[in-house]
């Protein structure tokens, strides 16, 4: 039997976290390849004008792996994909559609159902129920991200992060960062779910548009390496074929989401 709905936990919300953060960068010729969209969706996105009405463009990407410590939820673990901006309509003062470029989560694995129904409903942040496995070792810390809905043994992501000790640690907030690169997410409506391990409850859909410009900040942040070597011995492709990146660590992290603006998608069709 599936269980209750989650209770709903609407923003404004500020938590604390521990990131770390790993930039790609999504070439043009990714972002219109078959290969993107197998890697960018979850399997319920994948089928769903999500994924089937997108376009994507490309453009500056990146991989977190995060650690809540402390939520209007509670503490969980999270990895998002976020493959670049996307292009979409809006429908201008003439009624006419007109099309803006934006940063879109496309894939997103939490390791709890109260932050995967909430982050779906307020923010139309596409999340599904993951197990994560973080091993701490004095050489660094390494990441495994296991699907609920992949019958594979072998990790959908993993990564290691290892500080560099002779670079010290610096404030960086997206404020900062924000007048380089406009973080705003634009996300599409999202579809509801069948059960993830008998939990259908946490895969709420959505049915508007939903635009949220996130706020992070940590007093210590850390460059690194990132060995981005996958299960088997693969590479993160379609995104790299590089097994070793530049990263950064966030410490103590102040994270905050607004309350998104929404908007119907435009019904002219000019």
């Amino acid at each position: 039997m599936s269980a209750a709905t989650p209770p709903p936990a609407p923003p404004p919300w500020s938590l604390r976290a521990t990131i770390y953060t790993i930039p790609l960068y999504t070439t043009p010729d990714v972002a219109a390849s078959p290969a993107f969209a197998d890697a960018a969706y979850a399997p319920l996105e994948a089928a769903a004008p999500f994924a089937t009405g997108a376009a994507p463009v490309g453009g500056l990407s990146m991989v977190q792996l995060i650690r809540y410590s402390a939520s209007p939820v509670g503490a969980y673990d999270e990895m998002l994909l976020i493959p670049g901006k996307f292009r979409y309509d809006v429908e201008g003062p003439d009624g006419k559609r007109q099309s803006k470029d934006a940063l879109r989560v496309t894939r997103i694995y939490v390791s709890q159902r109260d932050t995967c129904y909430n982050g779906r409903k307020n923010w139309n942040i596409p999340k599904h129920l993951a197990r994560f496995e973080w091993v701490d070792k004095p050489e660094g810390t390494t990441i495994k991200v296991f699907p609920q809905h992949s019958d594979s043994p072998e990790p959908y992501f993993q990564a290691t992060f290892t500080a560099w000790s002779y670079v010290p640690a610096v404030p960086v907030s997206t404020r900062v960062a924000g007048n380089l690169l406009d973080m705003t997410l634009v996300q599409p409506p999202l579809p509801s779910g069948a059960a993830e391990e008998g939990d259908a409850a946490a895969l709420t859909g959505t049915d508007t548009w939903c635009k949220v410009l996130p706020y992070i900040y940590s007093p210590r942040a850390r460059l690194g390496w990132i060995d981005l070597q996958q299960a088997g011995g693969g590479s993160f492709a379609p995104f790299t074929e590089r097994r070793w990146l530049v990263g950064a660590k966030l410490e103590d992290a102040v994270v905050e989401f607004g309350e998104g603006e929404t908007w119907s998608a435009p019904a002219s069709s000019e």
